[in-house]
């Protein structure tokens, strides 16, 4: 590795960067927001849910609850919505 080389970011590492920048400027404020853009840029809910969670545990972000709610399950078919409140 050279020392000036810039460090590549896997599929999901960049994802989550955009996903990091989308929440914290307000794009994405509720589970459904960020379920659909999850499937936009071709990634599993799960990917989103993850970092959600390291998000509120660093304290970037409140949402009430543990979990995220970043599910097929809970957008689609329960219409549980809860939304993201930045710190």
């Amino acid at each position: 590795m050279d020392l000036f080389e810039e460090i590549k970011l896997t599929k999901i590492e960049s994802f989550q960067a955009i996903l990091k920048e989308q929440v914290m400027n307000g794009s994405l404020k509720t589970n459904a927001d960020v379920q659909d853009f999850a499937y936009a840029e071709g990634h599993i809910p799960k990917h989103a849910s993850d970092h959600l969670k390291e998000m509120k545990s660093k304290n970037l972000i409140k949402y009430d609850g543990v979990s995220p709610l970043v599910t097929y399950d809970n957008v689609y078919k329960e219409k549980k919505f809860i939304n993201y409140i930045i710190l």
